[in-house]
């Protein structure tokens, strides 16, 4: 039960996403946000943190049958811990959605052929997407590395970018992200274009940002 109960779950969720957004990275929050959005649209207006219940995130993920596992999975993480985030400030006793069993994430087993990559170039019209993908496709690197390397995080001699342990994925190791020597020559070139801030961008000069990535695509 809530202590208040008549706190609503939309009420509850912008709070929690002020939370995010003052203390974890933007990425972060702008995960959250994605996906708490399209659950609030989903249910009831009025519906207090009393009346959630499990069956509502069920039926919530079940309406997007075009979802693979994991991303349904990833949905139900996002409203699970902001109800676990509620219980730990004190909003509830206990979160509403503390047994909810989330779906199996799986595995990722899509691999990229070497004629669909070529494909990819050859339909990219602009070099500035033309250097994402191949310096993604050239070191294997994770889409948000990509994304945030700066000239501050190359290491010339080593052929590599290394990322420090606060900016890594799990927080703990530095990552290092070794570069081919095409890999190394895109990286070169576009540290002499950007001094400080991602190397990669799109052209506009701004950014490389997911959603704008997913549209390219």
């Amino acid at each position: 039960p809530s202590t208040d109960p008549n706190q609503l779950v939309v009420v509850l969720v912008d709070s929690f996403l002020d939370f995010v957004e003052k203390h974890r990275a933007n990425d972060t929050y702008q995960w959250y946000k994605y996906r708490l959005a399209l659950f609030c649209d989903a249910i009831p207006a009025n519906l207090t943190l009393d009346q959630l219940k499990p069956l509502h995130v069920q039926k919530w993920i079940d309406s997007y049958p075009q979802l693979s596992n994991s991303s349904k999975r990833n949905h139900c993480r996002a409203i699970q811990r902001a109800m676990n985030w509620a219980e730990e400030q004190g909003y509830v006793n206990r979160s509403p959605l503390a047994h909810f069993k989330k779906p199996p994430g799986g595995r990722r087993e899509q691999i990229v052929s070497v004629s669909e990559y070529q494909k990819l170039l050859k339909l990219a019209t602009d070099q500035e997407f033309k250097d994402l993908i191949i310096v993604s496709w050239e070191t294997g690197c994770r889409p948000q590395e990509s994304l945030h390397v700066e000239a501050r995080h190359v290491d010339v001699a080593g052929n590599r970018w290394i990322f420090p342990a606060s900016e890594s994925k799990n927080g703990k190791l530095p990552r290092v992200v070794y570069l081919t020597p095409v890999a190394m020559k895109i990286t070169l070139r576009l540290m002499k274009k950007h001094k400080e801030g991602p190397l990669f961008r799109n052209a506009n000069g701004r950014p490389w940002a997911p959603e704008a990535v997913n549209c390219r695509f």
